[in-house]
């Protein structure tokens, strides 16, 4: 609870209680009102007695509460006059009769402001990190008792120890229910103890693993990378079983659960301004070959294999959305399979990628953005070769960086960074671009390492100066790289997928997961609560949505503080 006073003043006991007579007041600091608040909530929490000197203040706040309730009700009083009752203003014989009474007020008032204006702010609360609260109670002696150690004084509440114990434990447990039947001996009537609320929030009666070990098992596979095969050693040796095969087994129920998550997702990161794509090779075991359109050649097929891990970030107004495919097809056409979703009343979105042909989308028209990271890396690769290039490219790569860094640190609109990119980083480029050409005509050679650098940079100028022409453009596309790594890391842990069906299964629950890591969200809550609504998730998708989840935790938390 808090105030937004500056202070506060109390009638003192000795206050008369008319309109007429004069008043004193005791002044409380916002500070020592917040103390004061934090003392009395945690007495009562903690069932202590309070201090003389606040129960004091208490007593005046209340007096002063009740004296302003009856002055409120008195026709004549005015809130000039509360005001002036309060101490809040000056009474008339206070006020200076002189000429330069007026402007010593409002001197008085402007050093006020001032020093309000340059005092220090408050800290911003931080999230509390929730704990379990033990309490022990002493069995021995109780409130009121003699004291054990002098048998003289008696014992009276006093402000309980407190410490924290941090514990660990198997990520899986079992647990054995007993449940107490009693049967009818006329009829053969069972009757069966029903089982509590905290063992039916975690799963049915009849389900042997329960929504938070699919949940578990899978944040273990799918985030930290740890094969089932590993996993099963390290449940065996903890002496909680659980094989490698039942473990998939259970992410693919936990799969199932979040799929029309998953397909509301992609409708939503459709729908996205800032979108970055890349793909990275990946490996199907049971992977057959399938007859796909060609994408250069309109009406023409080919026969493709290679299998890609595929990564679509779209930052949406909720919060960025993260979604993977591991399929025979490349990042682009991934791109494609969600872009046709998009509202066709929104503008062009700008997509991020490398300059790789396989990474273009050709369902809708985007604004194309390259990355300009990959560019850099060129001349980086021949810098043994080629020091006095490759270091004139880097410094001038340097100031377009700096620059880009510095608009998107301000917080300036799209339009006022667009045009300051226009005005400082597009000479820049231009510099670059200049270079490169005269560079070619005096190197001659056209098949060398620094010719196909330099080409690289010509050849795709115009999408590698995106934000010298686009709103929201993006300079490189280092956010689709980091977020392609859980791919990555599970790709050099587990190796590959067995079938189609195991690679739909990686696709959901990673999309999930990085999703909710990608917003600073509990991905293993988030997943227990998706299970336990499994049937209105599947009816309103829309409503199960990872920032639905939020709202709902904030206000889970907030009733249980109220309460």
């Amino acid at each position: 609870m808090q105030c937004n006073f500056d202070n506060l003043m109390f009638f003192t006991d000795e206050e008369q209680h008319s309109m007429g007579a004069a008043q004193t007041f005791k002044t409380i600091s916002q500070v020592e009102l917040d103390a004061l608040m934090q003392r009395v909530e945690h007495a009562i929490e903690h069932d202590l007695s309070v201090e003389a000197s606040d129960l004091s203040l208490l007593l005046q706040a209340i007096q002063t509460l009740a004296y302003l309730q009856t002055s409120i009700e008195e026709k004549n009083t005015t809130l000039a006059k509360l005001r002036k009752l309060l101490g809040m203003m000056p009474s008339s014989e206070k006020r200076p009769n002189n000429k330069d009474g007026d402007k010593q007020t409002d001197d008085n008032k402007s050093s006020k402001n001032k020093s309000k204006a340059h005092k220090k702010p408050r800290a911003k609360s931080q999230k509390r990190v929730p704990q379990t609260v033990v309490h022990h109670q002493l069995t021995d002696v109780k409130k009121g008792d003699q004291c054990p150690a002098c048998h003289l004084g008696t014992l009276h509440r006093f402000e309980p120890a407190e410490f924290i114990r941090i514990s660990g434990h198997s990520p899986l447990q079992t647990t054995k229910h007993v449940l107490e039947r009693l049967r009818c001996n006329a009829c053969g009537q069972l009757v069966t103890a029903e089982l509590d609320e905290q063992v039916t929030n975690d799963g049915p009666g009849h389900q042997m693993y329960g929504y938070s070990a699919r949940a578990m098992i899978s944040i273990h596979k799918y985030f930290a990378g740890t094969p089932f095969c590993r996993y099963q050693s390290l449940q065996q040796m903890l002496q909680t079983p659980v094989t490698a095969s039942t473990q998939y087994d259970q992410c693919a129920l936990l799969a199932h659960a979040l799929e029309p998550v998953m397909d509301k997702l992609k409708e939503q990161a459709a729908n996205g301004q800032q979108i970055f794509i890349d793909d990275s090779h990946f490996k199907i075991l049971n992977a057959k070959p399938v007859l796909k359109p060609d994408r250069g050649k309109k009406d023409v097929q080919n026969l493709r294999t290679g299998v890609y891990a595929s990564c679509f970030l779209s930052n949406t107004d909720p919060g960025p959305i993260v979604l993977y495919d591991v399929s025979i097809g490349h990042a682009g056409e991934f791109a494609d399979d969600i872009l046709c979703h998009r509202l066709p009343a929104l503008k062009p979105p700008n997509v991020m990628s490398d300059a790789l042909s396989s990474n273009k989308v050709t369902a809708i028209t985007v604004q194309k953005n390259l990355c300009n990271v990959h560019a850099r890396r060129q001349f980086i690769d021949i810098e043994n070769s080629f020091p006095y290039q490759a270091d004139w490219i880097v410094k001038q790569y340097q100031i377009i960086f700096n620059q880009f860094e510095k608009t998107e640190q301000s917080n300036k609109s799209a339009r006022v960074r667009l045009r300051y990119h226009q005005r400082y980083s597009k000479p820049v480029f231009e510099q670059i671009k200049a270079w490169c050409a005269q560079q070619l005509i005096e190197h001659g050679e056209q098949h060398s390492t620094l010719a196909k650098a330099l080409q690289y940079f010509l050849k795709h100028y115009q999408g590698l100066t995106a934000i010298c022409m686009f709103e929201n453009a993006h300079l490189e596309n280092n956010s689709a790289e980091r977020a392609l790594k859980l791919m990555i890391r599970s790709r050099k842990n587990s190796l590959f997928c067995k079938t189609e069906e195991g690679a739909k299964t990686t696709n959901i629950i990673t999309s999930i997961v990085a999703t909710c890591a990608a917003n600073q969200m509990n991905a293993f809550e988030y997943m227990i609560w998706l299970q336990r609504n499994r049937v209105q998730v599947k009816q309103n998708p829309q409503d199960f949505l990872p920032w639905t989840f939020a709202q709902v935790s904030n206000e889970t938390e907030l009733c249980a503080e109220v309460g």
